[in-house]
């Protein structure tokens, strides 16, 4: 995946940027508010130790709301310690910059793994789809008990229970990321504000409530759902639309009828509106999911195994993607090539400078292929000559039939003085004479003709002011300018009016006022084109998450 890096201040071209005492190594991802890095602690002997460094967005580094995010995340992640919940090593700064050291999981999101369930058409075993929920729910109860210092409970929730938060590494284990949104007792954050992912959110989450455990059960059912379909449990892309399927109770409807008969008594009772009605305990959830799994080391196995067919299969695109990037020479700003696996873009303080690629010399052409192809062209010109001739030779026929009908017409005027000779001994020519006189008269008569002409282009000159008062109306947009922020989840290039700007997030972007097409280009998801409209002197902000397909609420 190509990662714009001007933005961080962060050359990974030679592989020696430094963080505090870690060095990064490699982009890993991108979100919306941080980036992940793949960085080593060095230390004697040649030790390396591979961490995951999590930076939050320079963009963002002003910015209090993301910053208690991230504090947050920091320091609700650094009490976890639990095989299924990702572990948190340290929380620092560097200058203006906080970033957060995590353990490094080799593996990929349960996202990814739908994605090439869906695109190989290759069903997730019910086996599996029971061990990963198992798993998650057993790192769930734990941060679901976890008590504070004192021995009162923290009353932890994720809220934010979905694929892309969900990993499995190489040796089967599921792995619970981002506690960035969670609520606990004395974050002042339990109610009054409606935040996580629409479409994995439960009704009670979704309407602003308190929640409570429940909620993450909720969340992932809609996962295990997703996992067994390889469908989103709600397609819808209007949160008012989810909002009014939670209150139909949608979510248990859908289960009860498109998920395998074996499981969908369980994800039904877990997708639940009424948040009684849900299993009391993630423990109870994870021991009715046990129960569809005859024998444990089999399951786990079978996870195995499909994360290292999963694995393969990802490491032959990556192949061939390595393969292509061979043929290229990424020149970096000073003009030192940038190795290759490590596709870093470069630009100015607009966007980065997109590489074009140099175009494949034409093949050979086949000899007969040629000759085929020019005798067909020869027959195709000999018939398309044939057929202008006879269009030719016809037109003209017509027109030399038609001369003597002209000249009959023409003549018609001067048959009129034949019958005189009959009278020619009445010689009397002054008679007409008189006749001559009044063909002057016609002449004049014929000239006030030209005059209405003049007179039509009068109504002509009215109409055209009610064209021209539409351009009035397109000046004022103009005369101005506003201030476009684009960001997504993950990260996305952006098109405005067909020209590629820079990736999200794209922050107070001056442009011209008026309105204007955008179109969000991410890796592996589906392009979005919406337009925008940005008055002048004002800010338009719009925020798109292709992972459900909605506007994430500002």
């Amino acid at each position: 995946m190509l990662v714009w890096m001007a933005s961080l201040d962060l050359d990974l071209r030679n592989g020696e940027q430094r963080l505090g005492p870690y060095r990064l190594v490699r982009p890993v991802s991108a979100g919306g508010m941080a980036r992940v890095y793949e960085g080593r602690l060095d230390s004697l002997a040649g030790v390396s130790t591979r961490v995951a460094v999590k930076v939050i967005h320079p963009d963002f580094a002003a910015d209090t709301d993301f910053q208690d995010l991230f504090v947050t995340e920091a320091r609700i992640s650094a009490r976890l310690e639990h095989l299924n919940l990702v572990r948190v090593q340290q929380f620092n700064r560097e200058g203006d910059l906080l970033y957060l050291v995590m353990e490094y999981i080799e593996g990929f999101t349960l996202r990814k793994l739908i994605s090439h369930a869906r695109r190989t058409r290759q069903p997730v075993p019910t086996s599996v789809i029971a061990e990963i929920g198992r798993q998650v729910c057993e790192g769930l109860q734990y941060a679901h008990d976890l008590a504070a210092d004192s021995g009162e409970p923290l009353g932890l929730v994720h809220r934010d229970i979905k694929p892309s938060n969900l990993m499995v590494n190489q040796q089967g284990v599921v792995k619970v990321l981002d506690f960035g949104i969670s609520s606990a007792h004395g974050t002042g954050d339990s109610q009054g504000g409606v935040k996580g992912t629409w479409g994995y959110m439960a009704l009670e989450q979704a309407v602003g409530n308190s929640v409570g455990p429940s909620a993450d059960i909720f969340g992932l059912g809609a996962v295990l759902y997703e996992l067994c379909t390889c469908e989103a449990l709600f397609p819808e892309r209007e949160n008012d639309a989810i909002r009014e399927g939670l209150v139909r109770d949608e979510a248990a409807r859908r289960a009860a009828a498109s998920v395998r008969a074996e499981l969908a008594p369980v994800l039904v009772r877990a997708l639940q509106r009424d948040p009684a009605a849900r299993y009391s305990s993630a423990a109870s959830f994870g021991r009715a999911l046990s129960a569809l799994v005859g024998d444990p080391m089999l399951a786990h196995e079978a996870l195995v195994q499909f994360a290292a067919d999963l694995r393969a299969a990802e490491g032959s695109v990556q192949a061939g993607a390595q393969e292509r990037l061979r043929s290229v020479s990424t020149i970096g700003p000073s003009g030192v090539p940038a190795p290759l696996g490590l596709p870093v873009r470069v630009g100015d303080a607009h966007g980065p400078r997109i590489e074009r690629r140099p175009t494949a010399p034409p093949p050979r052409t086949n000899v007969l292929w040629a000759v085929g192809l020019g005798a067909f062209g020869f027959v195709a010109l000999v018939i398309m000559s044939f057929a202008a001739w006879q269009l030719y030779r016809s037109t003209r026929a017509s027109t030399t039939a038609a001369a003597p009908l002209d000249l009959s017409v023409l003549a018609e005027p001067p048959a009129a003085p034949a019958p005189p000779p009959p009278s020619a001994p009445v010689r009397p020519r002054p008679a007409p004479t008189p006749v001559v006189a009044p063909t002057p008269a016609p002449a004049p008569a014929r000239t006030p003709a030209p005059a209405p002409v003049v007179v039509t282009p009068a109504p002509a000159a009215t109409a055209t002011p009610e064209r021209i008062t539409p351009k009035p109306a397109a000046t004022p947009p103009a005369t101005g300018t506003g201030f476009l922020s684009i960001g997504s989840e993950p990260t996305a290039e952006v098109l405005v009016d067909g020209s590629f700007v820079r990736e999200t997030p794209m922050l107070r972007y001056e442009i011209a006022a008026g309105t204007h097409t955008v179109r969000l280009i991410a890796t592996g998801y589906e392009a979005k084109t919406f337009k925008v409209t940005v008055s002048a002197g004002s800010e338009s902000r719009k925020i798109w998450n292709f992972e459900t397909a909605v506007w994430v609420d500002e």
